[in-house]
């Protein structure tokens, strides 16, 4: 195979793929759009050590764990309706996050229901 067949055929594979996995690909490249032009922001809400191990560039850490006790992240000053996009692991402690952040008042949280590896394996890095 030629290398432009192998590349060809590699760009079909990717493509295939994102279309397999449904509508995110028009919902990551919508909130990439907002994060690079501060119009909202992303909170990662799983733990300290899994921050450690890996994390999303655009992302602020905001442990769930913290969020409980009503810590937010140091320095974030982020007014009340700004879009807020949270993700997790698995996407199920966003679902615990949300209504703790509703309750300090920000109204404007999009809740991703695909986790940390699936959101690198749609190729945010």
């Amino acid at each position: 195979m030629s290398r432009l067949s192998s590349l060809l055929f590699i760009m079909l594979l990717g493509a295939c793929s994102l279309s397999a996995q449904g509508e995110l690909p028009t919902q990551l490249a919508t909130m990439t759009n907002e994060l690079a032009n501060k119009k909202a922001i992303l909170l990662d809400v799983r733990e300290q050590g899994e921050w450690d191990e890996g994390h999303l560039s655009l992302a602020r850490l905001a442990p769930l764990s913290a969020l409980r006790q009503g810590v937010l992240p140091a320095g974030f000053t982020a007014d009340k309706g700004t879009k807020i996009y949270l993700h997790c692991r698995s996407g199920n402690r966003v679902k615990s996050a949300a209504p703790i952040l509703r309750d300090l008042g920000y109204t404007n949280l999009v809740p991703l229901s695909e986790g940390y590896s699936r959101l690198i394996g749609y190729g945010l890095k």
